[in-house]
């Protein structure tokens, strides 16, 4: 028997569903609670982050006739937002939250512990720096650290030694954000690859498929709002050059046949005189 709390889910999610114009499909498995909460106050302006279970949001998804691809998604969570699908993309990419390291974790980049005062008392914390040959003084109680040392180079394994002194000296070397799997919008499926373009990648395809469709359109001789005018001054040309070629009197050619009449004329009067 379905439960009142889900079936209260599954009504909420309905109306999200109808309400809403945009919604995109991620994976929570990898983001602690907190950051969650963070992540959710950061996007309060533009978006609502709705958890549901998997089986709730396929069951729903399906009565609306809705296509929200779920492979390999372990722990699904919503963005619902009335904002074009590339508008949203655009400001989660700008949503990024430190997070603590964990072991076996690659860097991400260098992670430096810079020089100066820590807030880490001196005792028998000094052995976990000397563990890994990092200079340090004691200072008003404390230690410091008397230059800047790279801990682990970007690519690495961050170990689990490296995680007890990162703790220690309160340091969130990674990132985290949100990374769409799916978006749904306007009938129209996004999956992470098109999710994960940069909208000068579609500015410039655009401007290419449109310069490409004008020249075709033009050599074709078909007539659009964008080539008429080219294509009327190249029929103009065509047609005056015919007309002088076939010797046709017009407005347009008048002048220039009288003239080749004119130098045909002297022509023939300076071969009669010879």
């Amino acid at each position: 028997m379905v439960s009142e709390r889900k079936k209260r889910m599954a009504e909420k999610l309905r109306s999200f569903f109808k309400s809403y114009r945009t919604v995109f499909v991620f994976d929570l498995h990898s983001i602690p609670a907190s950051q969650l909460h963070k992540i959710r106050e950061l996007l309060k302006d533009v978006a609502k982050i709705f958890v549901v279970k998997k089986r709730i949001l396929q069951k729903v998804a399906e009565e609306e006739k809705i296509t929200l691809p779920l492979e390999g998604i372990r722990i699904p969570a919503l963005i619902f937002s009335d904002k074009p699908v590339f508008e949203v993309v655009k400001k989660l990419r700008l949503f990024k939250l430190p997070m603590k390291a964990k072991p076996g974790n690659k860097a991400p980049k260098d992670i430096v512990i810079k020089k100066g005062v820590t807030k880490v008392p001196a005792g028998p914390a000094i052995a976990t720096f000397k563990a890994f040959k990092i200079p340090t003084f004691v200072k008003e109680g404390k230690i410091a650290i008397r230059e800047d040392f790279t801990l682990c180079k970007a690519g690495e394994v961050i170990s689990e030694n490296m995680v007890s002194l990162l703790n220690l000296l309160g340091i969130e070397p990674l990132e985290i954000g949100i990374k769409p799997k799916y978006a749904y919008s306007e009938n129209i499926v996004y999956d992470e690859f098109v999710l994960s373009l940069e909208e000068d990648w579609f500015r410039e395809g655009i401007k290419s498929s449109v310069s490409n469709a004008l020249n075709l359109a033009t050599n074709l001789k078909i007539p659009t709002k964008q080539n008429i005018s080219l294509l009327l001054a190249e029929g103009y040309m065509n047609a005056r050059n015919l007309g002088l070629y076939l010797g046709i009197p017009s407005r347009e050619t008048i002048s220039e046949l009288l003239v080749k009449a004119y130098m045909n004329a002297k022509a023939l009067e300076s071969f009669l005189r010879n």
